[in-house]
């Protein structure tokens, strides 16, 4: 692995000072081992530290999700390291969940969108990134029950309803992903 934890923690904790966020959460996972750190607090009012285990709420996805952030994620990427990106409901809110994906490509990543039923949220999406072009994915560990190659290959593919449109990419300054997330998610939020 290119980072140790340690020095993994380093890193995160330089990355919220720089950006003035409270705390964050990051997993990197090389070949079978998975490091996981955190860093800064969970909440500015409590002081309460941020662990590998505790769960953020969103708050300004129009500030981490905006390509100043990607570029320092793609700064930060080892060679060949692929991220996840939890990035919205692409049935719901397709118009944000492309713009998550435009403007990963934007700080200069490749992508691959996939997209999974999520229990407790429905149809839910995501956009791994990479600093180099994402191949298919090697064979799948024995014994899983809910992957299988037919699903896996389903996860890749976009329907009409949630295929990709032109979208802009997402700036501090244009705040383009808060526009089309709250535009698309007030049908169902009412």
């Amino acid at each position: 692995m290119p980072f140790t934890q340690a020095e993994l923690e380093k890193k995160l904790t330089e990355l919220i000072e720089a950006h003035n966020i409270p705390g964050a959460q990051l997993t990197v996972l090389d070949g079978d081992t998975m490091t996981e750190v955190a860093a800064g607090v969970l909440s500015l009012r409590t002081g309460c530290p941020a662990t590998t285990d505790a769960l953020f709420l969103p708050g300004s996805i129009g500030k981490l999700y905006t390509v100043s952030f990607y570029r320092e994620l793609a700064r930060a990427m080892a060679p060949g390291a692929v991220a996840s990106v939890q990035s919205t409901s692409p049935l719901v809110a397709p118009k944000a969940y492309w713009t998550v994906a435009r403007t990963l490509e934007a700080a200069g990543l490749t992508t691959k969108g996939y997209h999974v039923y999520v229990p407790s949220f429905g149809e839910w999406g995501f956009v791994m990134a990479s600093n180099r072009p994402i191949g298919p994915a090697g064979p799948l560990p024995a014994g899983l029950r809910f992957l299988n190659p037919r699903t896996d290959a389903l996860a890749f593919a976009f329907p009409p309803d949630m295929a990709r449109r032109p979208v802009p990419v997402n700036r501090l300054d244009n705040q383009a992903l808060v526009r089309e997330f709250e535009a698309e998610w007030a049908v169902y939020e009412g």
